[in-house]
């Protein structure tokens, strides 16, 4: 029986430094994503170094004064870039020989690489990663140019520049909650605004996000989640009841172009009481007992109302689980607008395995009512599907009368290789210059029959692979018997 065999693989880590103004600030850590892979075997060890243009502060887009009530700091600040700018994920993409090989890792690493790359010249690697969450938009970019990749060889790429190209339009309100208008809402909320872009979070403070009623404004607590582009104001104590209360937003709060919010305010209405209502799954995605899940998916959770987003993407909040009760490293990112959370494995999960995703009770709603009991959904994953076929030797020549054996190597979806040579169906394009045999105990077989080439072919399903046979000349012992014509033989 043939076996398939699973390849060695190099540690698929990356090396990101990070550096704002003048000076580095680093981000740690390093899980990677699926991303296309290679057979090659050169590997890049890659710095990177975040570097807006000169600017007032740490913030910015190359514009020479920032908001009036941020001091600018010394080049040297140390915080970590990737929680400040709201960086979660950066992609590496090379471009090698026409082929894009791409890796997607958590900001926070400091050193790896990036192995099977395809030995060449003059290759480009471009990185990109969104500023906040799970976004889609390029707001840092960079790139490196000539890099040469030899077999067997680690080859260093040093402090890619990336800069800022996120848009240039003015930040907006997402969404409010409680929304404006709201009535019967619990005494014991808190007020979260989502913005559509990233800000600069020390813009946004108790000058800057204020709630009143009754004419006093309330104490309260302002953070900002960069990750998610949320800001909160959580009241010290209980709000009253049946009051009408005000958010208002200034336009002190900015976006990394210094660009303003427009001025905001809105109210909403409390009940007689505090929400003590807990929150729930309401679906999932795989749904429990899920069969045939692709092995690069990522899991999704809907809530049934508006979720902390901090305890639900924190340590422990959503989890997943192999059938060893081994963690699956990965990230979640949490969706104000659905009230959806989304589980993204960092690594593709093994075929034909059963899987257990969990949402904690820890997590809770605005109100702070956790979920009653930890919710759990198994899943198994699907098998391996073949991605391409390889026909071997290649491109053989032999003479007529001469056999020659092909075998065909199949490559699957999670990288394992498996000889197909017995279970392909074989063709040949020219059955005049060689026939072969699909028999038990000759699969792959070719005959050769007359001089001339032939396509020999692989296939499986849709997935095929081919090679060249050449025939030539004569074989020693084989009768030409073109040249006999109409020959006169003797007494």
């Amino acid at each position: 029986m043939a076996t398939r065999n699973k390849p060695l693989y190099g540690k698929v880590l990356f090396l990101t430094y990070l550096a704002l103004m003048s000076g580095l600030l680093s981000c740690g850590g390093n899980t990677t994503s699926p991303g296309s892979e290679s057979t090659g075997t050169g590997t890049l060890k890659v710095s990177i170094q975040l570097v807006p243009p000169p600017y007032y502060a740490n913030h910015g887009y190359g514009l020479a004064t920032g908001p009036s009530n941020i001091t600018p700091r010394a080049a040297s600040y140390p915080d970590n870039v990737c929680s400040e700018y709201g960086i979660q994920y950066v992609t590496l993409t090379v471009e090698a020989n026409g082929t894009l090989i791409s890796k997607k890792f958590i900001c926070s690493a400091h050193t790896g690489e990036i192995t099977r790359i395809p030995v060449g010249s003059n290759y480009t690697l471009t990185v990109d990663a969104p500023a906040g969450g799970f976004g889609f938009l390029d707001d840092w970019v960079g790139s490196a140019n000539g890099i040469n990749v030899r077999p067997g060889e680690t080859t260093l790429v040093d402090k890619i520049l990336i800069y800022w190209n996120g848009p240039m339009t003015p930040p907006g309100i997402q969404y409010i909650y409680p929304q404006p208008g709201a009535v019967n809402v619990g005494t014991n909320t808190i007020i979260t605004v989502g913005f559509n872009k990233s800000i600069v979070g020390e813009t946004i403070d108790n000058n800057s996000f204020l709630l009143s009623g009754n004419g006093v404004y309330v104490v309260g607590a302002v953070s900002y989640d960069t990750i998610h582009k949320t800001a909160t104001f959580t009241p010290t104590a209980n709000l009253e009841p049946n009051t009408i209360y005000t958010v208002e937003l200034k336009n002190t709060i900015t976006d990394f172009a210094n660009l303003r919010l427009a001025p905001f305010s809105g109210s909403f209405l409390t009940s007689g009481t505090t929400d003590t209502t807990p929150p729930s799954v309401v679906s999932t995605d795989p749904v429990n007992n899920a069969i045939n899940v692709s092995v690069n998916a990522n899991a999704t959770v809907w809530f049934s109302e508006r979720m902390d987003s901090a305890s639900v993407t924190g340590t422990g909040g959503i989890t997943m689980m192999d059938n060893n009760s081994v963690s699956v490293p990965g990230g979640v990112n949490y969706n104000n607008i659905d009230n959806s959370a989304v589980f993204d494995p960092q690594v593709t999960l093994n075929n034909l395995s059963y899987y257990s995703l969990k949402v904690s009770k820890s997590v809770k709603d605005l109100a702070g009512n956790s979920l009653p009991a930890d919710f759990v959904v198994l899943f198994r994953t699907s098998a391996a599907s073949l991605v391409s076929i390889a026909v071997t030797p290649t491109s053989p020549s032999i003479t007529i009368g001469t056999p020659q054996q092909f075998t065909a190597m199949g490559t699957f979806s999670d990288n394992t290789t498996q000889d197909l040579t017995t279970s392909v169906t074989w063709n040949s394009s020219n059955t005049g210059v060689a026939t072969i045999s699909n028999g038990a105990g000759n699969n792959g077989k070719a005959t050769s029959l007359a001089a001339g080439s032939s396509t020999i072919t692989a296939l499986s399903g849709s997935v095929s692979g081919s090679a060249t046979l050449t025939v030539t000349g004569s074989s020693v012992g084989v009768w030409d018997t073109s040249t006999w014509g109409n020959a006169s033989w003797g007494p």
